[in-house]
Order: C-alpha cells, then sequence, then structure tokens
C-alpha cells in the first residue's frame, strides 16, 4: 500500500510539474484541440489544474481493470490529456469514460497508447 501511495505521489509532483507552464490554445490558434501551450497561470488557476488532474488520476488508479502504472494525467481549465501506454487497447476508452466522470472535467483528450509485452 505504501508504495502504492508513493507512486502516486510521484505522478502526482509530475503532474504539477507538467501543469505548472501549459495553456489552452486559443480560438483562432492553429494547433489541434486539446493541445497545451506553456503560458504563466495565476496560483489559482494552477492550483485548481492541479486539483483536477490528481482527482482524475486518482479515478483512474482506483478504477478496477485500468493500469494506470504509466498514464500521466495534465489538466487545464477542465480539460483533461491523458497520456502514456496502458497493457491493452480496451483500458484506452474505459480510461477517457472514467476522466469524463470525474467532477470538473469539460473535455478529454485521450493520447493513450498500448504498451508491448514486456515493457
Amino acid at each position: 500500500m505504501r508504495r502504492y501511495q508513493c507512486f502516486h505521489r510521484l505522478v502526482g509532483a509530475a503532474v504539477v510539474m507538467a501543469a505548472l507552464g501549459v495553456q489552452m490554445p486559443s480560438a483562432h490558434a492553429t494547433s489541434p484541440a486539446g493541445s497545451f501551450h506553456r503560458v504563466k497561470l495565476d496560483p489559482a488557476a494552477r492550483a485548481a489544474n492541479r486539483r483536477l488532474a490528481k482527482a482524475v488520476s486518482r479515478a483512474l488508479g482506483h478504477t478496477p481493470g485500468i493500469d494506470a502504472t504509466n498514464v500521466t494525467v495534465r489538466a487545464r481549465s477542465g480539460m483533461v490529456v491523458l497520456s502514456g501506454s496502458v497493457p491493452d487497447a480496451a483500458q484506452i476508452d474505459r480510461a477517457t469514460a472514467v476522466a469524463r466522470q470525474v467532477n470538473g472535467v469539460t473535455d478529454v483528450k485521450n493520447t493513450l497508447t498500448v504498451r508491448e509485452a514486456g515493457q
């Protein structure tokens, strides 16, 4: 159990570091929807993004049938990006569904891939 908690703290720290310098694209930007750009955010917005990413990460970690060991969650103003890898394709769709059910999530971009056996 302690190993699990330690892992989630490390994942949380990685999410916080990733969330500190990201921004949603503007309406007239040429980047694809859901991509993030670096911008300085106010402390309250950063804290809200961290809380949302942590809530999604926690939901994924507590959902049976999802191996969230290699999943990174980034959040920005309700938009959540899932990245990393899972052992099988069924978990990709399940992770999206779980993330959408978290309070505060407005949209989910899932870039998860299937991890090859032995990795």
